[in-house]
């Protein structure tokens, strides 16, 4: 018994520690070896690029969300993560494919407007976020995660917004369009957001 107890409490541990060292990387940002950083404008081969950040920041929103009952066909049931229109790191995107999230993998597809409404995230590129008021009109009321990086994203009815502040990606959150979608982000990661509103 002593060592089925001693198993548990070493395993939570290293669960905490995981979840801690994942909000860890999204809390200190990259420092991206660009101009954008004063870094040198070659960077190293092991430096991580802006779009291979920003696809890992991707694949933490979808650890620390929550979809609402009856968003999946089952609990083990495919996360589609879509991509709609250009999305500048939607090549990093590609690497995101059959990796884990709890139960589930990942999927990653390209998908045109009218089929947004079967994605769990859509990731929005030129020039779809332009016309995020018909992107919206389709994912209203589904449970469908909308994140994207072009200036202003999350205040004009995007629900994650990536940005680059002094060479490191953040990321703003806007709650009216996360609570639209019926879907929960971690306490721990939005303390870590920047909350942000529409515009009027």
């Amino acid at each position: 018994m002593r060592t089925s107890v001693k198993w548990v409490t070493a395993a939570t541990g290293a669960i905490r520690r995981a979840v801690r060292n994942a909000v860890g990387l999204l809390a200190a940002g990259f420092a991206l070896a660009s101009p954008l950083a004063g870094g040198a404008a070659a960077a190293p081969l092991s430096d991580p690029t802006e779009f291979e950040v920003k696809a890992a920041f991707v694949y933490n929103f979808a650890k620390f969300a929550a979809w609402p009952e009856g968003a999946f066909a089952g609990p083990r049931a495919t996360l589609v993560l879509c991509r709609l229109g250009d999305v500048g790191f939607g090549s990093a995107l590609s690497a995101l494919e059959g990796k884990p999230v709890g139960e589930r993998r990942l999927a990653v597809r390209d998908v045109m407007l009218r089929e947004a409404g079967d994605c769990h995230l859509l990731v929005i590129g030129a020039p779809l976020e332009s016309r995020l008021a018909d992107v919206a009109r389709i994912v209203k009321g589904r449970p469908i995660l909308t994140i994207g990086d072009a200036e202003g994203f999350a205040a004009h009815g995007g629900a994650i917004g990536l940005t680059l502040d002094d060479g490191r990606v953040r990321f703003e959150v806007n709650p009216k369009a996360l609570a639209g979608s019926g879907i929960t982000l971690s306490s721990q990661l939005l303390r870590l957001a920047r909350i942000v509103e529409d515009v009027p």
